[in-house]
């Protein structure tokens, strides 16, 4: 829990943060190089972004940080 913390952290303050989101059930991935700027302006926060990928039903997700 702490390191999605610190990445939350990340993407919410450094434009250079990226992420790949897979979805650990299909092994498929959601968003690839979702970068910082793109979730500041589709969702305000990080936090927001994860919040809205729970609401879709994705509970289990690996991260990558790019």
């Amino acid at each position: 829990m702490e390191q999605l913390e610190n990445l939350m952290e990340r993407l919410n303050s450094d434009k250079f943060c990226a992420v790949t989101i897979y979805d650990s059930d299909k092994l498929q991935p959601i968003f690839r190089n979702y970068t910082h700027e793109q979730i500041q302006n589709e969702h305000g926060t990080s936090q927001a972004f994860f919040e809205s990928l729970y609401e879709q039903g994705y509970t289990k997700l690996s991260i990558q940080e790019r």
